[in-house]
């Protein structure tokens, strides 16, 4: 629909950089009024926070680490904030709040925020490679770390993809499709007088929204000319919170190999420019425009994994049902003592990587048959009880 309308550590002494990781196949271009060569496009994290429950002085320790900072940077604050009772500080941007309110399994939840600044301070301290996002982020998931919002960016400075006052024009003649319904153009006079395009596809509030603007039209309307160091900046923002943070973490994590890719696969995902001369009446196998696939670096749509790690056990169960039962046939066949030799084996071994993610699949499975919960203590009896030859309920 188209709208056009608890140790303690002393302060922090280290500073904050603004130099974006270059995480770009593009080659560099020397735009027209003089200004220093720049890569044409810049793939970004800008904003990255959620939750976790771990207290661990190890694992904060290998927390801040992993972000750059040794302990003797960090400033501990006892203050209350935000619902946490205190907080630790890496830099102005980077804060991990400690012993908030308790979640669903009754366990204290503790926050980490990292805000744009604080996303390129982490870069500017670690080894600019693709790698870093994925080190961090397979840190957290590895420790029940639930994202609530993350958001990622395309820094473009050129024109020669496109344009804001060009994807107006595709979208008003309906040449593209989105996963996203709503899609609204919102107009601003900047600081010169001139009237500028706001695009937005999907709405603010939910849990999925892109936003496409002139970075340097901002600038100048908020007076802040000293930001303004390229004669085009067009940012591409996507805010993903919830389940749509975690899919996209959870395919990030998966692809190990090319995992800043999946900065340009998750909005091709989402957002798909068409070839206006494609007349096919099923707007969704028309060809996408080449200055779009030339701008993501993509010669084809991924497909990427959109069920979240946390799904039903009923999913689950069909399947075991379609895909495993035929292989654990056979092996029962061919091995008398298959599930006491192997299976059972497998089970106790799965139970070292158990976590309250885990508890949750299974508590929303026993809710649905009226079963009573358990808890982590209740689970320990029961593997152990398998472990030790009683059988299993």
């Amino acid at each position: 629909m188209l709208k056009n309308n608890n140790f303690v550590v002393p302060q922090l002494n280290g500073g904050n950089c603004n130099t974006p990781l270059e995480n770009t196949k593009f080659n560099n271009s020397k735009d027209n009024l003089g200004f220093k060569d720049t890569p044409k496009v810049k793939k970004l994290f800008d904003y990255v926070s959620g939750t976790f429950t771990f207290n661990d002085l190890d694992l904060l320790h290998k927390l801040f680490k992993i972000l750059g900072y040794d302990n003797h940077e960090i400033f501990f604050n006892q203050t209350y904030r935000q619902g946490y009772q205190n907080f630790y500080e890496l830099g102005e941007n980077i804060k991990v709040l400690m012993k908030g309110p308790k979640n669903k399994l009754d366990l204290q939840v503790n926050q980490l925020e990292i805000r744009g600044m604080g996303c390129r301070d982490f870069e500017m301290r670690n080894d600019k490679s693709n790698r870093i996002y994925y080190k961090l982020f397979k840190f957290l998931d590895d420790n029940n770390f639930k994202f609530n919002r993350i958001d990622i960016t395309h820094d473009v400075f050129t024109d020669e993809y496109f344009t804001i006052e060009k994807l107006v024009e595709y979208i008003n003649n309906g040449d593209y499709t989105s996963q996203l319904r709503d899609v609204e153009i919102k107009q601003k006079i900047n600081g010169d007088g001139e009237v500028v395009n706001i695009i937005y596809f999907g709405s603010i509030n939910s849990d999925c929204c892109i936003c496409i603007y002139d970075k340097n039209a901002e600038r100048i309307g908020k007076h802040d000319y000293d930001a303004v160091n390229s004669a085009i900046h067009y940012r591409i923002e996507v805010r993903l919170k919830h389940s749509r943070a975690e899919q996209f973490t959870n395919n990030f994590i998966e692809n190990e190999t090319n995992s800043m890719q999946m900065i340009s696969d998750y909005l091709y995902y989402l957002l798909d420019f068409k070839d206006p001369t494609d007349n096919d009446v099923n707007k969704s196998r028309r060809k996408t425009a080449k200055w779009w696939l030339d701008f993501l670096q993509i010669s084809k749509k991924e497909k990427l994994s959109m069920q979240s790690k946390s799904s039903s056990l009923q999913v689950k169960k069909e399947w075991l049902r379609t895909s495993v039962a035929r292989v654990l046939m056979l092996y029962y066949l061919a091995e008398p003592d298959f599930f006491e030799n192997y299976l059972k084996i497998l089970i106790i071994e799965a139970f070292n990587k158990f976590n309250e993610k885990d508890l949750v699949i299974i508590n929303e499975y026993r809710d649905y048959f009226a079963n009573k919960r358990l808890d982590m203590i209740d689970v320990r009896k029961l593997m152990e009880s398998l472990s030790n030859g009683t059988v299993f309920k």
